[in-house]
């Protein structure tokens, strides 16, 4: 430490080229700062635009699926067929309901009280309400993809 404040003492005094490294890795990390900055002040400012209608999005055949569904149901995974179309319809869903469903599976819980306890909220670091949502439209899915199957 002691040798770089000599080196800065000597730079003021006249041009010291030893300094240069330094210079160039301050102005890249004042450069990522700035961009950081602006990521979040540009995330912060579009903030209020209006999210789309998700009943647009929705097919008409997952309107009137029953809430209570549980693709888990033991009497329903005791049957191998069953398991089978299961396993292919999760494989179809986006990511991150494939995850929440696989987590699911594996009893993890959603939430918690015990900070201990490893919830699917923590692991994909979203909220409960989050994790909810995703879920019932996971479920809707699965449901709508076994009964055009037949299997329901």
């Amino acid at each position: 430490m002691d040798h770089f404040v000599d080196l800065l003492l000597s730079d003021r005094e006249e041009y010291d080229d030893r300094l240069d490294y330094y210079e160039i890795n301050f102005n890249s990390a004042i450069a990522r700062d700035r961009k950081d900055a602006s990521a979040r002040h540009w995330k912060h400012e579009n903030r209020s635009e209006q999210l789309g209608n998700d009943e647009e999005e929705t097919p008409h055949a997952l309107d009137a699926i029953d809430a209570s569904y549980d693709p888990f149901d033991q009497h329903e995974l005791n049957q191998k067929i069953y398991r089978a179309l299961l396993d292919e319809a999760i494989d179809g869903l986006p990511e991150f309901q494939r995850r929440i469903i696989e987590m699911l599976r594996h009893d993890i819980p959603i939430e918690s009280k015990d900070p201990t306890v490893l919830t699917i909220s923590k692991a994909l670091d979203k909220s409960e309400k989050t994790i909810r949502t995703h879920r019932d439209k996971a479920f809707a899915t699965l449901r709508a993809r076994l009964v055009a199957k037949g299997n329901l």
